[in-house]
């Protein structure tokens, strides 16, 4: 079973992300966080697979999260945002796997995209 979490404080970025990941990440187990202090609490309780995060939220911010969690947890990371820039300019160094921009024009082409970072 893949652990997939998300964390994104969109709404509908999440719902429409766990609805359309299982057609491309077969025995997927999904879960989602609303901001990034409850995106941290979950990563390190669920020691996911696969974490997908937005670098703007509220409590802790994406590149923030990912600094925090240990080296040593083998956890491929999508960073997702509609501010590419910032992640460039203000993140040297930060290691991902994939960055997706955002707004998403098709949620599928996304999930495909988002599934082949697991090969």
């Amino acid at each position: 079973m893949t652990s997939i979490l998300i964390i994104d404080d969109e709404n509908l970025i999440r719902r429409s992300l766990s609805r359309a990941l299982p057609k491309y990440i077969k025995s997927s187990e999904i879960f989602e966080a609303s901001d990034g202090l409850q995106g941290q609490e979950m990563w390190l309780r669920i020691k996911p697979d696969l974490v997908i995060i937005d670098v703007l939220m509220p409590e802790m911010s994406g590149p923030e999260v990912i600094r925090s969690i240990p080296v040593g947890m083998q956890t491929k990371v999508v960073m997702i945002s509609a501010h590419q820039g910032q992640i460039e300019t203000q993140t040297p160094g930060l290691k991902y796997d994939l960055f997706i921009a955002k707004p998403f024009e098709d949620i599928h082409a996304v999930a495909e995209q988002i599934s082949k970072v697991l090969v």
